[in-house]
This record gives C-alpha cells, sequence and structure tokens, in this order.
C-alpha cells in the first residue's frame, strides 16, 4: 500500500522532486521504489527525461486501480475502527409498509434511547426485495413478515400477532366490538400481489377458508398498507391488516378485532444474511419485542 501512495502521488504530480516533497520523504528512495514496481510489474509505468514524466498506458491503468485499491484500504481501516466501540456504528433497517407506518417508529425510539450513537438509515421494502437487497449488502437488517426458513438468512422469528378487519366507517360491521370473519364472506377484499409479501399473503387466505369462504379479491394492486387503507376509506372494499397497522388513523377506517381465529396470525421476524451477522441485530429485536407487546397491552 505504500508504494501504491508513492506511484499515485508521482503520477498526480508527474513529477519525482514534488512527490517526494509532498511524501515528506528524499528523491532518491522514492525514485528507487517507483523503479521497483516497474520491476516487479515488468512494465514501465512513466515515460521520463529531464525535462518531463508522464504515464505510460500502463500507468494509466494502474493509476485507476490504486485509487480503488486506497479507497478500500480506507473503507476498511473505517469499519475496523467502528468495530473498536461496540456503542457506535451503523445499522441499515429495510421494512415492510405495514411495520414502516404502525411499528418501526417506536422501535427505533426505543433503540435510540439505548443506543443514541448508532446511525440508522431505514428505507420501505416488502420481504421479497428485503432478501435481494441483503444478497446484495445493501442492507444489515430486514424487518418483514417472513415465517419460513430461507437459505443463506438467518430468520429470527419476534412472535405472532393478530389479524384486523379495517372497514369503511359506514360499514354494516363497524359499530360492532367484534367481527366474525364469517360475517365478511360477501364482501370484496383489498389485497396487494402475493410476490410482494407471499407469507402474508398465503396466512390471510388460510384464515378465510378457516372461516368457511374463499376470499373475493376486489383489488389486488395495492402496494403496501397506506393504499390499503386509502382504498377501505374510498369504499373500495374491506381488508385484513396486521395489528400493528392499527396504531395508523386513516380518515374514514375503522379497524375491528376478529372473533378467535387461530389462523387469523401473521408473524414478524427479522432477517439478515447468515454469512455477515450484523452488529446491533439482537439490540434492534429486542427493541422490535419490547414493543410489540407494549402495542399489545395497550389494544
Amino acid at each position: 500500500m505504500r508504494q501504491y501512495r508513492y506511484f499515485v502521488a508521482v503520477a498526480e504530480e508527474l513529477s519525482f522532486t514534488r512527490a517526494a516533497q509532498r511524501l515528506s520523504m528524499a528523491q532518491p528512495p522514492l525514485s528507487q521504489q517507483i523503479a521497483k514496481m516497474e520491476r516487479d510489474l515488468g512494465v514501465r509505468l512513466f515515460d521520463r527525461d529531464h525535462r518531463r514524466v508522464a504515464l505510460t498506458a500502463a500507468g494509466e491503468a494502474l493509476l485507476a486501480e490504486c485509487y480503488a485499491l486506497l479507497e478500500q484500504e480506507k473503507r476498511a481501516r473505517e469499519a475496523v475502527a467502528s468495530v473498536a466501540d461496540v456503542k457506535s456504528g451503523r445499522l441499515r433497517i429495510a421494512a415492510m409498509p405495514s411495520l414502516l407506518l404502525g411499528l418501526l417508529p417506536a422501535v427505533l425510539k426505543d433503540f435510540g434511547r439505548r443506543l443514541p450513537d448508532v446511525e440508522i438509515h431505514v428505507e420501505e421494502l416488502d420481504d421479497a426485495d428485503q432478501l435481494e437487497r441483503l444478497a446484495q449488502q445493501r442492507i444489515d437488517v430486514g424487518l418483514g413478515r417472513l415465517s419460513r426458513p430461507v437459505d443463506g438468512f438467518t430468520v429470527t422469528d419476534l412472535g405472532s400477532e393478530a389479524v384486523l378487519a379495517a372497514l369503511p366507517k359506514d360499514h354494516p360491521l363497524a359499530e360492532r366490538r367484534l367481527v366474525r370473519l364469517a360475517d365478511l364472506a360477501s364482501d370484496g377484499f383489498i389485497m396487494f400481489r402475493r410476490s410482494q409479501a407471499p407469507d402474508v399473503y398465503d396466512a390471510y387466505i388460510r384464515a378465510c377458508i378457516a372461516a368457511g369462504f374463499q376470499m373475493r379479491i376486489a383489488d389486488d394492486r395495492a402496494v403496501g398498507d397506506h393504499s390499503i387503507l386509502g382504498l377501505v376509506a374510498c369504499g373500495q372494499g374491506v381488508a385484513l391488516v396486521p395489528m400493528t397497522t392499527s396504531h395508523v388513523r386513516v380518515l374514514g377506517v375503522t379497524y375491528r378485532p376478529l372473533e378467535p381465529l387461530p389462523e387469523a396470525t401473521v408473524h414478524l421476524s427479522l432477517c439478515w444474511r447468515t454469512r455477515a451477522v450484523p452488529r446491533f441485530a439482537g439490540e434492534f429485536a429486542s427493541a422490535v419485542r419490547r414493543q410489540v407487546q407494549a402495542l399489545h397491552q395497550s389494544k
């Protein structure tokens, strides 16, 4: 790496004298190091005479690689330095739309009180996109609804939560304290595409079958709970939503608990790449569990 820095200095200054001054060293040792690099590589890196120094084609190619290597070395040093302080660093989180709206703000507030020096980055992604971004190492953890093992990933079960009915305010059942899922058999349901979150989609379908009917889907183009609730408010149908979503108030929508039905539950999970366990994942999972418990107790 030292030789690379010497080479970059000469390449940028196009002068051994100025490069030596910049590196706070004598010129002869610098010239010797560049000559050694050229012997090791078997190419000439500079065309030089008494009047000028110029990069050869090989030198130009090496310069681009040196910039990348020096930047990578800088990132490695920063990563090592951050690990030295276990209470600081960065956590990149992706959350499903329903969790971004209803649960994550309280989780991050809880997490931030305990680890205030951890920098948090958040984005909204469904389960399928979370797995893709995790594989690309563009996020550290995914907060979603996976209920099954996924090769190459660790899926930590954070528990399950009840499913509620989201109804238009003027729905005939909106005034009931409890709603039987079977009583919604004749309604059209607002749904999302199965590819977005297959585990949740299948859970909703199974719950309806357990209640004795096949779900009739009025619209499956919703891209998240915010659009599902908007369509419900517009009277386009009813919907099933996780209990955490009921934390979000939408004008024109009434949430009603369902009479106990074992199938009417969805999982909450935290996911990361098995070969790269992220720092702070344990603390983050604990914060999620605390807030889910607090939400359950408030209902």
